[in-house]
């Protein structure tokens, strides 16, 4: 890229391209749409289909380990034992392995609002009173999180965040293909 170039043409693709973004735009409304209407059938239904992706991966990895004896492979065939078991967990009991997925993701955003919100605090360096702020509410929104762990609620609404998020990155996918696709993007 030269200095006299546009600083967004770097980052924009081939106009001929342009549909890809427009169908994942599509695609990630839909599933925003069904996450949010329908949080506890869709989570089933997605957390089946990746352990599907988990026995799969697990089998190749099991088989890969034990064939080729790679200097990993130890490693290589405990992730694939354990993609196994979990996908099977998952086959056996697709609403505990549901609320268990979807509780580690919550569970893992509770711990890194809570971390954040500490090094916030500690920082040293210069620390504006937004930082500060910031970090306050990282900590209590994390003890928030934390205390409200069990409730059932909370999970439904972190599937229906996750929706909403969906849904704004396949608009904003959907109104990039079409920025793309025009005319002045294809002549530069």
């Amino acid at each position: 890229m030269t200095a006299s170039a546009p600083a967004s043409r770097w980052l924009e693709p081939a106009s001929h391209d342009w549909w890809r973004f427009l169908v994942w735009g599509i695609v990630a409304i839909i599933i925003g749409v069904w996450l949010f209407a329908r949080p506890i059938g869709s989570t089933i239904a997605l957390v089946t289909v990746l352990a599907m992706f988990w026995f799969v991966g697990g089998v190749v990895d099991i088989v890969s380990a034990l064939k080729h004896r790679p200097s990993n492979w130890s490693w290589r065939l405990a992730g694939g034992i354990l993609g196994v078991v979990v996908a099977l967990y998952v086959f056996a009991n697709p609403v505990l392995g549901t609320l268990a997925a979807v509780s580690v993701v919550y569970l893992l955003i509770a711990m890194a609002a809570l971390v954040n919100g500490f090094i916030g605090l500690s920082a040293g360096g210069e620390r504006s009173v937004s930082r500060v702020v910031l970090s306050i509410f990282q900590i209590i929104f994390a003890m928030l999180m934390l205390l409200g762990f069990f409730d059932i609620l909370d999970l439904v609404a972190l599937v229906r965040a996750i929706g909403l998020l969906c849904i704004g990155g396949g608009i904003v996918a959907a109104i990039a293909a079409f920025h793309f696709r025009s005319p002045a993007t294809a002549a530069t």
